[in-house]
């Protein structure tokens, strides 16, 4: 059975070497003693065959030695015509079969004569050592074919072959793209003797390259930071895969393994074909420049950062693959290199051993990595070319929750699928390099006429023309010479495709010879299905960003809109007031303008950029101002229009005069000519869609009532064409016209009790009983096609106008009835602005702007509009009266703002604001402070609270609170400090004196504890990290923190009683700061012997009650707050003590405590008492702010996990958690009034407004 197998597989190797594309090399045939030794292991018990095995090494070794020989002669046989272009020669083919055959009769009667008994322990153990082999190394996996069993067959009876990493990849590369019925299958070991006479199909490559599509597609379609997260990752394995390599190559340098080096270039070719073929792989490597160029629109200051990236990119990459090629050479010689399919793959076996996984481990990586790269750029280029009109519109839709290009995303994977199925990647690989050169010649040459004849045009970055011109020339070699070379199929089908795409473009795209049903149903599913939208038309800052930008009077406000609402991002003050502000792209813009236009008639454009240092800056592209010397302002106000297309600006000033400002890209300086207008009494003017030349239409008023007419501008001489049509005695109060965009164009206009939709050659009225109530004042378009509008009223209501369709019967569509819905109650509107995902800006004057998401369904109040965030205003102000309401010293202003139902008192207040989290009711609190019990954590997560005559320790686990022990701490009596010191421990210091709890590991104990002397208890604390300070009386105690141990340092005794004191900054030789109570003095004393540096008297008779030394923006101050609630503050000399530039302040009425506390890096004081206060330093000058707070009487710093950068305050009554604002600001507080108030008078008796 052996014998036939061998013979069987012999003769089958002999027509796989004559027939194969790919001869089998020496690298698949690898038996080492390595193997046999493991054989060994495997079989150890079988007495016979052990000495079977190891008696036939040197045979096998020798009958190897003659098969790598005959192979080599195979591949010579083979590979040299390939090189030179000649038929293979007769002799080489009778030579290999001579040799083969002799090798065939040698090896059969070895195998013949070593074999004769052993057939089913050969079995057995074989197939045991295959399953095992094959299960560790591939999960299970056999990655064989029918064609690839012989070779199995091999490993079986024969053992001339192991299965390594690089065997199974290369069999799997070379057979599965090779396979047509490849099936996947799941062997055992269990199963493997069932199997052994069973070919065992590849993996499907195609399938597995699908899955990889779809993995890529979903993680492009999700999110652009997850990209990018991804990218990083995969980019660093691929640089480290690289170093690997480059590393190995240095070591086998080392050892002196250089003679394959000096053969890198033997058999080269100067063919131009052959040299254009090979830059093919070379320039698909290095192709990640393209997709940098691709996303341009997405990047920070592309002018910088895309020449940037590409600088430092491309030779990083060269380097890496060029040290990479030279370590494969050090290991692999030329025939090798050539061989093999996976060049790094055998680098890997060959030098890394048991690590050699690594290597195609992290080419799959890079190649993940790249691919993915390279979709996230094609889909863009999709997204934009469909965006400008070159593609399916829909192609340009955007995902509403994640803000992505979804069904561009996708149509680009449908299409690398279809590629994928071509399954050479060689073809593949040849077939896209060409496809792709041919259209960066295309694209050079386009740029070099724009270049010509649009010199002048704006442009992200621009190159120097010599590149382009470079360009043009490699792409024309790499279109023409490879055809020249090696005429094929692919190439045909290349221009196959370029001829398809031309052909749909020009009837689809260029004439517009779209099938409307199917394209409409297409477009409705690919919404449905991605959840997407057109993109928005209002990107201010960048292309890809959705802004929104609001005019207060002189001040223009810009925010960014994200999934979680409206980020601030700039704002700038105008010299005028502004009347008009309108959006429009020009053709040449990849982002929108603004056209803002003064009541003094000051016209301007800006354009928001981004500077090289990430600032967002405003420039003004063009400006001018546009009033006549003469002229009658109209009494309908200013009217300000921009044609769809940005060829032209519209401005109704005067009566009986249009004016218009040309847009061009070039002009600096905004000019406007006078078009005279026979229609005096204008009350709106719009645009019309779809127009080859600039068309107005406008409502005007004359004797006979309400009329629409539409004039047709000349650009070039500045007049009126034409009037296409008009429509005589629309609805006697109709104000507002809204244009509808191409296809199908024409207008609608709102009256007070009827709707018309007119397109010049049919009209759809209808008369809503919705609105007749209250006047309808703007409007704002939902889709981009116009076929849903939002329209507000004077009263507060948001309606929706739905157009319906009809298609007729030459396939376009028209407007077939006008739907109106009241969707609910929303502010006053101003004006509207739809922005995405069904979230809608509402501006108002008469009262709060608002932010209202639209739903789909009713809530319990009957109404689809939700509101999402209110921006306050206080205009319009009537009246106003200042108070001091709490009667605490703090003045507020109480205005009468707002109109109608949106009528309000406003109360105003200036200070610091605390954004409660959390609140415990605890009265009678004398003390408090955080402290951190869990080892390694930098969290607080335990509270101590003093009383009088006890003390009680509360948890912080998360949101919840529980009072627990800490053991060694006194909870029956006063805590007057507590706090976390060195050597990870913890102390307490109460009347008798100071308590040292240690960690042990038990928990918590008491270490150490010092007791005062005397009658006279501890009353006065302060504590450092390694020291603490106590007085008694007049008594001043100096206490070391040690590891276990307190110890006293020094002592001193004062004039008077000590009231409160403070230690500085500085360690064993900081400032102490004590406030003494008979004389009324502040005395600066030196550690580490208290050794008096300064006394400084008080004016007053009020004593000392609470002082605190700290260093603010580097000044060093010493601030003693008194028993009246003023405060005196000093900047102290820390070498000297010396205090100077004495000041007083008034913080409250009552005793005041001060605190520090650390905020945005900064150190703060909090001032506790009746009128909470934070002190801050800015520019070196200190900066009181109130605290909206009523009273604080005691304060500490908290950063939990659950309430992390917090405050903890105290009253007299409750224990509240927060954190404080940033920033001092006006704090507002509203009451509804639901209709206009008019005037408000305070009487401070009764406290009463009226």
């Amino acid at each position: 059975q052996i014998n036939e197998k061998a013979l069987c597989y012999i003769e089958g190797l002999g027509t796989g070497i004559q027939n194969s594309n790919t001869p089998i090399t020496a690298d698949d045939n690898l038996l080492t003693s390595q193997f046999l030794k493991e054989i060994r292991d495997k079989t150890g018990q079988v007495e016979e065959y052990t000495a079977f095995v190891r008696g036939s090494i040197h045979d096998i070794d020798a009958e190897i030695n003659r098969l790598q020989t005959l192979i080599k002669i195979t591949q010579e046989a083979k590979t040299r015509p390939m090189l030179n272009k000649c038929e293979v020669q007769p002799e080489h083919v009778h030579r290999a079969k001579e040799r083969f055959q002799v090798m065939k009769n040698e090896l059969h009667g070895l195998i013949h004569s070593l074999f004769p008994n052993c057939d089913s322990l050969i079995i057995e153990t074989m197939g045991q050592l295959m399953a095992e082999h094959l299960n560790e190394e591939s999960n299970g996996y056999i990655p064989v074919t029918a064609e690839t069993f012989q070779i199995i067959e091999l490993l079986k009876d024969m053992k001339i072959v192991t299965v390594n990493p690089y065997n199974k990849l290369e069999l799997w590369y070379e057979f599965a793209l090779r396979s047509t019925r490849s099936k996947r299958g799941r062997v055992q070991r269990s199963d493997w003797p069932a199997l052994m006479n069973q070919p065992i199909r590849a993996p499907n490559a195609i399938s597995l390259n699908v899955k990889q599509t779809l993995i890529m597609t979903y993680i492009n379609i999700t999110s652009v930071k997850l990209f990018v997260k991804v990218q990083n990752i995969f980019g660093v394995c691929k640089v480290f895969a690289c170093l690997i390599v480059i590393g190995g190559g240095i070591y086998e340098i080392c050892q002196g393994n250089t003679e394959h080096l000096n053969k890198g270039f033997e058999g080269s070719t100067f063919s131009p074909g052959g040299i254009a073929l090979a830059l093919y792989s070379g320039l698909w490597a290095y192709d990640g420049w393209n997709s940098v160029t691709v996303v341009t629109e997405e990047i920070i200051n592309p002018g910088v950062n895309v020449p940037l990236s590409i600088s430092i990119a491309v030779p990083l990459i060269t380097a890496l693959y060029v040290f990479m090629n030279v370590a494969y050479m050090t290991v692999l010689s030329y025939a090798d290199m050539t061989s093999v399919p996976a060049v790094a793959v055998a680098f890997g076996a060959r030098v890394l051993g048991p690590a050699s996984f690594l290597i195609p481990l992290g080419v799959a990586i890079a190649t993940f990595g790249c691919a993915m790269s390279v979709q996230f750029g094609v889909t863009r280029v999709c997204y934009t070319a469909a965006r400008g009109g070159h593609m399916l519109e829909v192609f340009s839709y955007v995902n509403v929750k994640r803000l992505t290009p979804a069904p561009a995303v996708a149509f680009q994977a449908i299409l690398t699928t279809v590629f994928i199925t071509v399954g050479n990647i060689k073809t593949l690989i040849e077939f896209a390099s060409w496809f792709l050169w041919f259209f960066y010649g295309l694209a050079m040459v386009a740029l070099l006429v724009l270049r010509k004849t649009q010199a002048t045009k704006p442009r992200p970055y621009r190159v120097p023309t010599i590149v382009p011109c470079f360009v043009l020339v490699v792409a024309i070699f790499l279109s023409v010479l490879p055809i020249v070379h090696d005429p094929s199929l692919k190439y045909l089908m290349a221009v196959g495709f370029i001829v398809m795409g031309a052909t749909v473009y020009t009837v689809f795209v260029y004439y517009k010879k779209t099938p409307t049903a199917i394209l409409r149903k297409f477009t409705f599913l690919t919404q449905v299905l991605f959840e997407s939208v057109p993109p928005s038309d209002r990107n201010f800052t960048s292309p890809t960003d959705l802004n929104l930008l609001v005019a207060k009077v002189s001040r223009l406000e810009m925010y960014l809109v994200t999934p979680e609402g409206l980020r601030p991002m700039k704002e700038v003050g105008l010299y005028g007031r502004v009347a008009k502000m309108k959006m429009f792209r020009p053709p040449y813009e990849n982002k929108d303008l603004v056209f803002i236009l003064t009541a003094r008639y000051n016209a301007m454009i800006l354009e928001w950029r981004t500077t090289a240092s990430g600032e967002l800056e405003v420039v003004t592209r063009a400006h001018g101002n546009v009033s006549d010397r003469i002229g009658k302002p109209s009494e309908n106000g200013i009217l300000a229009v921009i044609d769809p297309q940005a060829r032209v600006i519209g401005l109704r000033l005067y009566d009986g005069l249009f004016k218009i400002i040309p847009l061009d890209k070039d002009s600096t300086e905004l000019k406007a000519a006078s078009l005279r207008l026979d229609e005096l009494n204008v009350y709106d003017v719009e645009f019309l869609h779809g127009c080859s030349n600039p068309t107005i239409i406008l409502i005007h008023q004359d004797l006979n009532g309400r009329h629409i007419k539409t004039h047709e501008i000349n650009l070039r001489e500045k007049e009126f064409m034409k009037i296409p049509w008009k429509q005589d005695n629309v609805e006697t109060e109709a104000s507002i016209l809204i244009p509808v965009p191409s296809p199908l164009g024409g207008a609608i206009v709102i009256g007070q009790e009827s709707i018309v939709y007119h397109d010049g050659q049919s009209y759809v009225a209808v008369a809503p009983p919705q609105i007749k109530l209250t006047p309808i004042n703007c409007y704002c378009r939902v889709d981009g096609r116009g076929l849903r509008y939002l329209l507000g009223d004077i009263a507060g209501r948001l309606f929706m106008l739905l157009l319906e369709l009809q298609e007729k019967m030459d396939g376009t569509q028209a407007v077939k009835d006008l739907k109106v819905e009241l969707l609910g109650d929303i502010p006053i509107p101003e004006c509207m602005t739809y922005l995405d995902n069904g979230v809608v800006f509402i501006g108002s004057r008469l009262g709060d702007s608002a932010l209202v998401r639209l739903s789909a369904s009713r809530d319990e109040a009957s109404q689809y509009v939700q509101p999402m965030e209110s921006f306050t205003s206080l205009a319009p102000i009537v009246d106003m009266c200042v108070v001091d309401l709490e009667r605490q010293g703090q003045n507020q202003l109480i205005t009468c703002s707002g109109a109608f139902k949106m009528g309000s008192l406003r109360i105003i207040r200036n200070g610091i604001g605390i954004q409660e989290q959390a609140s415990i009711d605890l009265p009678g609190i004398k003390g408090m402070w955080a402290l951190t019990l869990a080892e390694n954590s930098t969290y607080h997560d335990t509270l101590v609270l003093a009383f009088v005559g006890q003390t009680r320790v509360l948890t912080l686990n998360g949101e919840e609170v529980e009072e627990t022990e800490i053991k060694g701490f006194v909870a029956d009596r006063q805590t007057f400090f507590t706090g976390n010191v060195c050597h990870n421990q913890l102390i307490q210091v109460t009347d008798e004196g100071i308590r040292l709890i240690g960690r042990s590991p038990s928990g918590w104990k008491l270490s150490a504890e010092w007791v005062v002397s005397g009658a006279r208890g501890l009353s006065v604390v302060a504590c450092g990290p390694a020291t603490v300070v106590a007085a008694a009386g007049p008594r001043v105690y100096l206490v070391a923190i040690q590891d276990g141990a307190l110890e006293l340092k020094a002592e001193v005794c004062m004039e008077e009683e000590v009231a409160c004191l403070d230690l500085g900054p500085g360690g064993d030789e900081a400032l102490l700061g004590v406030g003494l109570w008979t004389d009324i003095s502040v005395r600066v004393l030196k550690l580490p012997d208290l050794r008096p540096l300064h006394t400084e008297k008080l004016s007053g008779e009020i004593i000392p009650r609470s002082l605190l030394i700290c260093v603010l923006e580097g000044v060093c101050y010493l601030l003693c707050a008194l028993g009246d609630g003023s405060m005196f503050y000093f900047t102290v000399d820390q070498e000297t003590g010396v205090l100077t530039n004495k000041k007083k302040v008034t913080l409250g009425t009552q005793p005041t405590v001060l605190r520090s506390f650390r905020s945005l890096s900064t150190t703060n004081i909090f001032a506790c008492s009746d009128r909470p206060t934070v002190i801050f330093s800015s520019n070196h000058k200190l900066v009181f702010s109130n605290v909206n707070l009523k009273e604080v009487t005691h304060m500490c710093s908290l950063n939990a996990q659950a309430y992390p950068d917090s405050l903890a305050l105290a009253t007299d009554s409750t224990v509240t958690i927060g954190t404080i604002d940033e920033i001092q600001k006006l704090h507002i507080r509203t009451v509804p009034l639901g209709e206009t108030p008019r005037r408000i008078a305070y009487q401070e008796a009764s406290q009463v407004r009226h």
